[in-house]
């Protein structure tokens, strides 16, 4: 059911809170308490010297209240003008953000919430997430075609540094969803036309590196053209919004379309 008290632009419903915050499920602390925002900083043209560093905005979900953290560390990408941070993760300790460059690569740095410390700790292809202890990113095909999109995810773990590469889907687009309660990753696999209009769109559950099944196959209701734009999971089972409604999978049932609204689930349904 759409929430009609939603804002213009709704970003997630925080029911920690009972309210919705202007950013998306990965800017928000587990405990739903506190939610991130930045402000971008301003780099010199010729020089490339940063003259106004960007900002970390931690704010209190029910009070508004802020805590703002300068990211001196942030180092600007070749010909940048802005220094902006993408929020990826909020861990209880730290956030995780990208300075993006060209082509959506971009580098991951960590934010230390009890020291304010900004540490650059990987680039990558394509950034996606931190979730559950990882760094979860698109990895190009070795074989791939020069500026084919990344078609693999691989995970980069914060603690021992391995990479590890859960999913390979040659000439396609391969975007991670996000982790269902097990851990398991959802991955949207987009195959293109030669005049670049989709040809194909499956969702896939991997439960482990290498391990995966489509969820969409012979499903009872299909997403058909339908991109998901984004997914959450709760006791039910996992939510999808797409162009074409809102569709719940439970495993051993399949796909069911549950609504014609245009959107993204909010949070777990009850």
């Amino acid at each position: 059911m759409r929430d009609l008290t939603a804002p213009p632009t709704p970003g997630y419903f925080d029911q920690a809170v009972s309210t919705w915050v202007p950013v998306g499920r990965r800017a928000v602390s587990p405990d739903g308490l506190h939610y991130a925002t930045t402000t971008e900083g301003v780099v010199d043209k010729l020089s490339g010297t940063v003259q106004t560093p960007a900002t970390l905005h931690v704010v209190a979900a029910s009070s508004g209240s802020e805590r703002v953290i300068p990211l001196t560390g942030l180092r600007p990408q070749p010909a940048a003008t802005a220094l902006s941070l993408e929020i990826v993760g909020f861990e209880s300790d730290a956030v995780y953000g990208v300075e993006s460059g060209q082509a959506g690569a971009g580098e991951l740095y960590r934010i230390d919430l009890s020291t304010g410390s900004v540490i650059d700790l990987r680039g990558a292809t394509r950034p996606e997430a931190v979730e559950s202890g990882g760094f979860w990113f698109g990895g190009l095909d070795p074989n791939a075609n020069l500026g084919a999109p990344p078609s693999d995810l691989e995970r980069w773990d914060l603690t021992t540094g391995k990479t590890t590469l859960w999913f390979r889907q040659p000439a396609a687009d391969v975007r991670f969803l996000g982790l269902d309660r097990t851990g398991s990753a959802l991955v949207n696999v987009i195959t293109t036309n030669p005049d670049g209009s989709p040809q194909s769109i499956e969702i896939w559950l991997v439960s482990a590196p290498g391990k995966q099944t489509q969820i969409n196959a012979s499903a009872s209701a299909d997403l058909g053209s339908g991109e998901a734009i984004g997914m959450i999971a709760d006791e039910h089972g996992l939510w999808f919004g797409s162009q074409k409604g809102i569709f719940l999978y439970i495993a051993g049932a399949g796909l069911w379309k549950v609504s014609n609204f245009e959107g993204f689930p909010a949070n777990g349904c009850s």
